[in-house]
Formats: C-alpha cells, sequence, structure tokens
C-alpha cells in the first residue's frame, strides 16, 4: 500500500485481484456486519448478558456470574480456542503460538513451548480440540470463556471439563442470537443503540441498481429481524416498518443457513408472506418448472433456500457473473468462492483502525526512519564488499578442488 500524506482511512476499496465490472450482472450483501455493524459496546454486551442468564438457568452456573462485565476490547478475530486446556491462542501464519493466556493469565514463552512445541507431536489447530474466533460474534463468547475458565481454576465447576467448559459456553452464545424474539425486541426498541447507521447506504446501493445490475440481500438472519434492521437502516422510526427499503432489492433472502446455503441444493425454499404484518412461510412448489419472472411474481422475500434457487431468480448463469460483498471468511467468501465460482468482496473493520495508525503522522515518522535505516545498512554492505574485492582482487583457489575426471 503506498503511503501518501492523507491521514486515515479514505474509503478505498483493495484488490487481491482484478475485477471486470462489466462481467458482474448482480451485486449481493450479507446484512449482519456487512450493511448493518453493530456498536460492540452494547450490541455484543446484549448477547453476552443473555448468554450468562443462559449459563445460569440452563447449565447450572452460579448465579454470581450474573455480575459479571463484558470488554469488547479484550479480543480480536483471527484468535484460536484450545478448548482441552482452557486457553486462548495468537497464531503467526507458520502455526507458532506467539502468544497464550489460560483464562486471563498470560503464558510464558517455555510453558507455550511445553504444550504446543514438543518432539512428539505438532497440534494442526483445527476442530474438534481448537475453535478459530473467525467472525465478530465468537468475540464475547472467547471472552466469557476466559471467565469460566477462572472459575473453575478457583476451585468451582470442577466437575466440568475445560472442553466441557467451552461447550456450554458456545451453546449459550449461539441460543442467544438464535433467539430472534428477544434480539429483535432489545434492538427494536432503540435500534440506534445497537447498530451503527450510514446515511449514504441507500445511495450506494441505488447507484448500482441505476448501473444496470441486480441487487440482493442474503443473510443468515430471520425475515422478522432482518426487517427491523432495515427499517432502521433506511431511515425508520423505531417500531415504523413499511417495505420502501425492499424497492431497492430484487431479490431478498433471509434465514439463508451459509454457508449450507451455498453447497447443499436440497435446502428448501420458502416465500415470507404478508412481511409486514404477521408474516408466514409457505413453501415454494414446482422451482424447476418456473421461469425467474414466475418465480418473483408471488413476491420477492424469501427465507431459506439454496444457491440454485438464488441464480434462477437472478437469471444468471453463472457464478462468475456475481459479487458477494460479506463479512465472515469462511461463510459469505470461501465457500461461495470456492464451490459456485463467485466473485466476493470481504468487509473487515478491524482495518480502519489498523489503517489509520499506518498513515498517520507518527507512523509515517517512523517508517522514514526505518525506511533511511535499511539505506544505511545497505550502503554500508555495498563498502564492504567493494573494499574486500579491492584488499583480495584474485582470491586463491581451494588447494582441495579437483579439476580430474571422474
Amino acid at each position: 500500500m503506498a503511503f501518501t500524506n492523507i491521514e486515515g482511512y479514505q474509503g478505498e476499496i483493495f484488490c487481491n485481484r482484478n475485477t471486470n465490472m462489466k462481467k458482474i450482472s448482480a451485486v449481493g450483501f450479507d446484512m449482519d456486519y456487512t450493511l448493518a455493524l453493530y456498536r460492540p459496546d452494547t450490541f455484543e454486551n446484549l448477547v453476552y448478558k443473555e448468554a450468562l442468564k443462559r449459563l445460569v438457568n440452563k447449565k447450572g452456573y452460579p448465579e454470581s456470574i450474573l455480575e459479571y462485565e463484558y470488554d469488547p476490547t479484550y479480543y480480536v478475530r483471527g484468535l484460536h480456542v484450545d478448548k482441552n486446556r482452557g486457553n486462548i491462542l495468537k497464531l503467526d501464519r507458520h502455526k507458532y503460538v506467539k502468544v497464550a493466556y489460560h483464562g486471563f493469565s498470560k503464558l510464558s514463552k517455555t510453558e507455550r513451548a511445553e504444550l504446543y512445541f514438543n518432539s512428539k507431536s505438532t497440534p494442526e489447530f483445527t476442530e474438534p480440540n481448537y475453535q478459530c474466533l473467525d467472525t465478530l460474534f465468537s468475540l464475547p463468547e472467547a471472552y466469557l470463556y476466559s471467565q469460566m475458565i477462572t472459575i473453575k481454576d478457583s476451585g468451582d465447576l470442577e466437575h466440568k471439563s475445560y472442553f466441557e467448559i467451552w461447550k456450554d459456553v458456545r451453546q449459550s452464545v449461539d441460543a442467544s442470537h438464535w433467539s430472534h424474539e428477544y434480539l429483535k425486541r432489545e434492538v427494536a426498541k432503540d435500534p440506534a443503540q445497537y447498530i451503527v447507521r450510514d446515511p449514504h447506504l441507500f445511495e450506494s446501493l441505488r447507484h448500482l441498481k441505476r448501473s444496470g445490475r441486480k441487487v440482493f440481500l442474503l443473510t443468515n438472519s430471520f425475515w422478522e429481524y432482518t426487517n427491523v434492521v432495515m427499517n432502521f437502516l433506511w431511515g425508520n422510526a423505531p417500531g415504523v416498518l413499511t417495505d420502501e427499503w425492499q424497492e431497492i432489492f430484487d431479490v431478498i433472502i433471509a434465514g439463508s443457513c451459509k454457508p449450507g446455503f451455498f453447497v447443499n441444493n436440497r435446502l428448501q425454499l420458502y416465500r415470507v408472506q404478508n412481511p409486514q404484518e404477521m408474516s408466514t412461510l409457505t413453501h415454494v412448489e414446482g422451482l424447476h418448472d418456473l421461469s425467474s419472472a414466475e418465480l418473483l411474481e408471488g413476491g420477492k422475500i424469501f427465507q431459506g433456500g439454496n444457491w440454485e434457487n438464488l441464480h434462477k431468480m437472478l437469471d444468471i448463469q453463472s457464478g462468475s457473473e456475481l459479487l458477494y460483498v460479506g463479512d465472515h471468511m469462511y461463510s459469505d467468501v470461501i465457500r461461495s468462492k470456492r464451490d459456485l465460482g463467485w466473485r466476493t468482496m470481504m468487509v473487515i473493520p478491524e482495518l480502519l483502525h489498523e489503517i489509520d495508525r499506518m498513515e498517520s503522522p507518527l507512523a509515517q515518522r517512523e517508517f522514514s526512519a526505518i525506511r533511511e535505516l535499511y539505506f544505511q545498512r545497505a550502503c554500508q554492505v555495498c563498502i564492504t564488499i567493494f573494499l574486500l574485492s579491492q584488499s583480495n582482487p584474485y582470491p586463491s583457489p581451494n588447494p582441495n578442488f579437483n579439476l580430474s575426471p571422474l
């Protein structure tokens, strides 16, 4: 990346490979953490508090944990959980454990080496013994897991293993996300408390529409919650649900169950009836006999289904005609690209902070100092080589070197 005098992120899009937009017929978006950016200090805390209640009420954990608080800044995406040892790990690209915490206690280099780099075996850091924290939704469960490890090490929860504690935490956090009635009720009260609204969002989507491309929404959130969030992003007041935002999209699919959506063409498609009232789902029959226009005649809002249904709705013949924007490396990017040939774009909110730091005046001065040191070192190496060559321009041959034939 080229450094400029402009400080901070300026809205650039960074490419790993060229994309010819003339060949893109449809552009799709995930909703959570893509169109809707959640506030970690409020939304993640909402999920965290609900998970605490479930641990107490469903799993028998001590009621004292209900007083615990969540720190959204403690962990970041890309870490790994060692389920059997109760550790949180930071790996480098070579799978070397650079940092490890047991609960909230940092392990020494010697302790890390004994656990993960003994001569008998080197772990692969994959399931079922390890879990990668590859979503922003997974950060509360990592923090909650560390808190439960601290409780176990203090003498409580002796009857549970580290692996069992992770399983309990994961199930409780997942249940909090899937409890859409709870989330919808809390978020609907004051969406601005939990979601960052971009006033330019729908104008950007309209720009795509004006270019002649189809625009679709593909999200794992169920329709009721999707409708609440998208109405807020549209600009409606809390509690006001209209269908105006839907005009931007040619197809809307909620409850898509990604990544299964991309790999299982047997998943059933349902149409959302009465989407603004007490919505109901009706199974879409005879999909193979319907054209794109016929499929969308009864409405463009669906739940479930699979990639074949979407391709038919968009009337595209190849996955390379489609660009999908999401935030999850596995569910949004890898599966759609590897199995279907979709072109993909990934939203990475964490890079905002890194780019801002890299392009700050202090960082620029540090980079300049580093470049100057590299230049000085290169000059010294060149001078040294030159002086050596002048002092001994014709080095003596190696006496052990044999020129005779074999």
